[in-house]
């Protein structure tokens, strides 16, 4: 059986998640969509745990093309219980109300659809719907077939990763923020996490011989692996260590944000953020100032920094970075 591109299976779990509105399960999610379910086995916990990773990683790509993939904590009234499930809003993707579409363009839709449907994955998206439908699992009639180009590169997260399964110990060259020229590191890695849309690295530094977090997106070489060169983590639990380390950062970190109502700041950040307050300001927790500043430039005069001085600072030096590249504001 030919292997699942990573294409595929980000365009099957976006097609997936859309149709079934109640959202599904981790569970049902990997057992279904092509691309997890070839190599899903629920009695496996390594297994399972590199399939939750790889699910991680496409929602980050997927959230990185506008597409939120929203988490729904369904809480029971018995023993405390909860589960955890997954969906992509229908609503938030249909179009408004006042666009309208004449004849002749209806006509060139169903000719673009008819001449995507024979290239697009439509086959495989179908064969996980039916699956799902299988398992006892409602969902909407498929969308039309439609191959998106999906571009992801993941090789950095690949080299890490087969590393930390090993304990391996690898080198790359990382670039901090504020520096010019990127510096040599040998690390060994300990746990990886994604932290909305993010990807972190604990490892253990090997030239200062101390534990480091490292931002796979600060990585400008791609991790190699030391030949003959191991390291022995013990039995400490190092995934929970950096959640925890994380979540400390974010309870002692808040950004205060001004966006444009209705641009597309807006429908971003509060799907990942939460609602505006009563006086029209979101409250961002953040791990890494500069992560914060990467992600809010994207959206430039959209978002507006109330607070605190220092992302006021670090934004208004991307923009005049961008401003200088390309002659200056004239």
């Amino acid at each position: 059986m030919a292997e699942v591109s990573k294409e595929e299976r980000q365009f099957s779990l976006i097609l997936t998640l859309i149709s079934n509105r109640y959202g599904l399960l981790i569970d049902e999610i990997l057992a279904s969509v092509p691309g997890y379910h070839e190599k899903y086995n629920p009695s496996n916990d390594t297994s399972l745990a590199s399939l939750k990773r790889l699910f991680e990683r496409d929602k980050s790509d997927i959230r990185d093309l506008g597409v939120v993939i929203e988490t729904i904590v369904v809480e029971f009234g018995w023993n405390d219980g909860h589960e955890t499930r997954y969906r992509i809003a229908e609503a938030d993707y249909e179009l408004p109300e006042d666009v309208t579409f004449t004849p002749t363009d209806f006509s060139l839709l169903r000719l673009a659809a008819e001449a995507w449907r024979d290239g697009s994955l439509s086959k495989d998206s179908r064969h996980a719907l039916t699956k799902l439908r299988s398992l006892g699992i409602a969902a909407n009639d498929p969308l039309v077939g439609v191959a998106p180009r999906i571009h992801t590169s993941n090789e950095t997260f690949d080299a890490l990763e087969e590393a930390l399964q090993r304990q391996g110990i690898v080198h790359f060259s990382y670039l901090k923020p504020g520096e010019t020229a990127p510096s040599k590191r040998t690390v060994a890695p300990l746990a990886l996490t994604n932290r909305r849309g993010i990807w972190h690295m604990l490892g253990h530094d090997v030239d200062v011989d101390a534990q480091r977090t490292f931002l796979l997106s600060r990585m400008v070489t791609t991790p190699e692996k030391l030949p003959n060169r191991s390291f022995e983590a013990g039995t400490t639990d190092y995934s929970a260590q950096l959640e925890s380390e994380l979540d400390a950062l974010e309870s002692s970190n808040e950004a205060l944000l001004t966006v444009d109502l209705g641009s597309d700041a807006h429908t971003r950040l509060t799907a990942v953020y939460g609602s505006l307050s009563e006086n029209g300001e979101l409250a961002v927790r953040y791990s890494d100032v500069n992560l914060l500043a990467d992600e809010l430039t994207e959206f430039g005069d959209s978002v507006r920094a109330v607070s605190p001085e220092a992302l006021k600072k670090a934004l208004t030096d991307r923009f005049a970075s961008i401003a200088a590249a390309h002659g200056g504001v004239k």
